[in-house]
């Protein structure tokens, strides 16, 4: 009898750690890309690939298919520990908090961001908990909000951290101002082993890619956009000398602001845009550009 016992036990403590572990070998996180020097969209994903043993932690190895604007290495070794997940920071040989599932509202945590060891940080503050049904399993929302010691590290500043899967904007909730590539923001899809797939909704599809302007090379529809990252205002500027039609969405997709030029070029106030990234949408009859732009103040 007392065998018996003890293997139900077992079974039990086993399961509720499989259902709380981050980052199960396995699971995969898919973003959309877009890219600074083209109007192209693309697919970034981070998997989980295998485990590994640093300063006595007990790693997951999430390797990513490209390098990002975040100035975070091409593999990342993170752990999770009673509901506080953390990632390695080479350049400082130390591991630092990036979630804590146990936080209160009001609570914070400060990280420093890059490659090399500065003061420049990224807070996150917590200014409300829910929870969310992924497949029958209940996992907690946390909503935040970001803010930054540097305008050279960027807040995402997504507002939605939900518990196994992360932030719903990219994993780290920075960006490195100073970089001119590729972006990968927002969370398309998230899938393992033991919640299942889940489609954020926030693309077409988990693996949607774009290719703008592919039959427009004799004739390419350029746009520049400054100041970037913009405060009150930014200026749009196209190199054919012609009006234009404007939109402006955030990064969930929502129309912010719509409007025409009458030349090739315009200025307009982002006074009621919040910190952030921003797609523009140009259009020049039939020729379309797609770029981005951050509001930071």
């Amino acid at each position: 009898m007392k065998k018996f016992y003890l293997h139900i036990t077992i079974i039990i403590l086993f399961c509720n750690s499989l259902y709380s572990q981050w980052a199960p070998i396995g699971a995969k996180w898919t973003y959309t890309m877009t890219f600074n020097m083209s109007n192209n969209i693309d697919t970034f994903v981070i998997r989980s690939v295998g485990d590994t043993s640093i300063q006595g932690h007990l790693c997951k190895i999430l390797q990513k298919n490209t390098g990002l604007c975040d100035l975070r290495p091409i593999k990342e070794f993170m752990y999770e520990d009673s509901g506080k997940v953390f990632f390695y920071d080479n350049s400082r040989n130390i591991f630092q908090m990036l979630y804590d599932f146990n936080g209160n509202i009001g609570d914070s945590t400060v990280i420093y961001p890059g490659d090399y060891p500065s003061t420049d940080y990224i807070s996150t503050t917590i200014d409300s908990i829910s929870s969310i049904n992924i497949n029958s399993h209940i996992l907690k929302k946390l909503y935040v909000h970001c803010s930054s010691s540097s305008l050279n590290w960027i807040p995402s500043n997504s507002g939605v951290v939900i518990e196994n899967i992360g932030d719903t904007y990219y994993m780290f909730p920075w960006l490195f101002g100073g970089c001119d590539a590729q972006w990968a923001r927002p969370l398309r899809c998230y899938e393992d082993a033991v919640v299942g797939a889940y489609n954020f909704n926030t693309a077409p599809s988990c693996d949607y890619t774009l290719l703008v302007g592919i039959n427009e090379t004799n004739n390419p529809l350029k746009i520049a956009i400054f100041p970037n990252p913009a405060s009150e205002q930014i200026n749009l500027e196209t190199n054919i000398d012609n009006s234009f039609n404007y939109n402006i969405y955030n990064i969930f997709g929502h129309l912010e602001i719509t409007g025409t030029s009458q030349t090739n070029m315009i200025s307009i106030s982002t006074s009621s845009l919040s910190n952030g990234i921003y797609n523009v949408v140009i259009d020049i009859e039939g020729k379309t550009t797609i770029n981005n732009f951050i509001v930071l103040r």
